[in-house]
């Protein structure tokens, strides 16, 4: 994400919040990777309605 002129200006003008997002940004990636995997395992999450 850094080489994206968006990103690097973010780090350079607000480098705590630009670390903040790519903190988040790493989480959510990682959250939605492992619901990907369960699904390719055909395991549904039981806390969610309807699964």
């Amino acid at each position: 994400m850094e080489s994206e002129t968006r990103f690097a200006m973010l780090q350079r003008s607000h480098p705590e919040a630009a670390q903040l997002f790519l903190q988040q940004a790493q989480q959510d990636a990682e959250r939605r990777f492992k619901m990907y995997q369960d699904m390719a395992q055909g395991h549904a999450d039981e806390s969610k309605p309807g699964a």
